[in-house]
């Protein structure tokens, strides 16, 4: 069955932060931008991006881009806040990182 695509209208961006998750609406009929904000859920995040969209109130049939972001990693390299992790590589590739 073919989607009809004339009505995507909405491109929805969301960031996941350690405090508030954030939803960001652009609808490209009238140029508008709309945003929500609800409490990040760090034991799910996936239910903070739920609960943004209903509060936002999106219709997830008109969404033609969605795009999903989280800050809580960059926030915890900032401040350190992260579990011991440890790299293996093989001789030769110490520097894959850079």
């Amino acid at each position: 069955m073919k989607q009809n695509t004339a009505t995507k209208t909405l491109r929805v961006a969301v960031d996941v932060g350690g405090t508030f998750t954030d939803v960001c609406i652009f609808d490209e009929r009238d140029q508008s931008t709309r945003v929500a904000k609800v409490p990040s859920t760090p034991h799910d995040p996936m239910e903070a991006v739920v609960a943004g969209v209903r509060s936002a109130g999106i219709d997830l049939s008109a969404v033609t881009l969605f795009s999903h972001g989280t800050t809580v990693a960059t926030n915890a390299l900032i401040t350190r806040r992260f579990p011991a992790a440890a790299m293996v590589c093989s001789e030769g590739f110490r520097d894959i990182l850079e």
